[in-house]
C-alpha cells in the first residue's frame, strides 16, 4: 500500500511545478502586455471617478470579491485617488432574487442595469469563459459602451474572450480549474500590489 504522505508529497510537487510553469508562461511579453493594458484602463477609470465592476461564479466569485475589496481598501489613503469597485457576486439576496425571478443567466446583467456609465469598467472572471451570466453581463456592458475585460482560462478562453475588449488568458488544458483560479488570483494580487505601491495605499 502506498504511504499517503508519499502520495500527497508527490502530488504537491507536481501541482507546484505546474503552477510555476504557468507563472513563467504568463511572464512572457505578450501576456504582460495585456496586464499593462489593464493597468492603463484601471488608472483611466480611477481618474474619471468611475467604478470597476467585477463578477464571476464559484471560485471566480471569490476572486472577484477579493480583488474588488483589496483594490478599494488598499490602494489609496483616505478618499483621495481611491479606486472605486463593486463585486456583483457579493450580494446574495440580489443574486437569489434575480435568479429566482429572471433566471441565473441574468443575475449579473440585471445588477448592471441603471448603474453603468461610460466612465466604468466591467471585469468578468471565468475559467471556461462560457458561463452564460458572465457572457450576458459582458454583452450588456459592451452595448452600453463600457470597457470590458475577460479574465479566463482553458484552451480558448471561451465566448468571454471573444467579446471582451481585453482578455487576460491563462491558457491550460480544459478542466484545470485549480491552476486557472490560482493564476487569476496571482494576476489580481499583482494588480493590487502595483496600485498599492504607486498610489501609496494602506500598509495594513
Amino acid at each position: 500500500m502506498t504511504d499517503p504522505t508519499d502520495s500527497i508529497t508527490a502530488y504537491a510537487q507536481q501541482y507546484l511545478d505546474r503552477t510555476e510553469q504557468l507563472a513563467r508562461t504568463f511572464a512572457k511579453p505578450e501576456n504582460l502586455a495585456s496586464l499593462e493594458a489593464l493597468v492603463g484602463k484601471v488608472e483611466e477609470v480611477r481618474r474619471a471617478g468611475g467604478t470597476i465592476y467585477f463578477c464571476g461564479n464559484g471560485g471566480s466569485a471569490s476572486t472577484a470579491e477579493h480583488v474588488a475589496t483589496d483594490l478599494f481598501n488598499n490602494t489609496a489613503k483616505g478618499d483621495d485617488g481611491r479606486i472605486l469597485t463593486h463585486s456583483l457576486s457579493s450580494n446574495l439576496p440580489s443574486i437569489t432574487a434575480l435568479g429566482n425571478d429572471f433566471g441565473y443567466g441574468d443575475v449579473f446583467k440585471r445588477q448592471l442595469e441603471g448603474r453603468l456609465s461610460d466612465k466604468d469598467m466591467l471585469v468578468a472572471i471565468s475559467a471556461s469563459g462560457n458561463s452564460p451570466n458572465v457572457v450576458f453581463a459582458l454583452d450588456y456592458a459592451n452595448g452600453m459602451g463600457v470597457y470590458t475585460v475577460a479574465v479566463v482560462g482553458f484552451e480558448t478562453g471561451g465566448k468571454a474572450k471573444e467579446i471582451a475588449d481585453l482578455a487576460i488568458h491563462i491558457k491550460t488544458e480544459k478542466g484545470e480549474y485549480e491552476h486557472v483560479e490560482d493564476m487569476h488570483m496571482i494576476v489580481g494580487h499583482v494588480l493590487i500590489g502595483y496600485f498599492k505601491q504607486v498610489l501609496g495605499g494602506n500598509p495594513h
